[in-house]
């Protein structure tokens, strides 16, 4: 991420994805991943019930609703169970 750029509040969203001008329902995460030790902002979103390989294509996504602030969970498992 440039840092020319404003980022909302670390935490998880209720995202809307357009690829490929489709609209999809998503997740997203911004923050710095602390449950992996990472110290770099990311932007990952979860597109819900997609399993198409999109690497390297154009993706908008839209902000709906922040859902929670960043957590810290034990490991990559209790993470995935939340």
């Amino acid at each position: 991420l440039g840092l020319d750029r404003a980022l909302p509040a670390f935490g998880v969203y209720v995202t809307r994805a357009y690829l490929g001008g489709r609209a999809y329902p998503a997740v997203t995460n911004i923050g710095l991943r602390p449950t992996f030790g990472e110290h770099k902002t990311t932007v990952e979103t979860y597109i819900l019930d997609f399993e198409d390989e999109v690497h390297g294509q154009e993706l908008h996504i839209e902000l709906l609703h922040r859902l929670r602030g960043e957590m810290r969970f034990p490991d990559a498992d209790a993470l995935k169970e939340q």
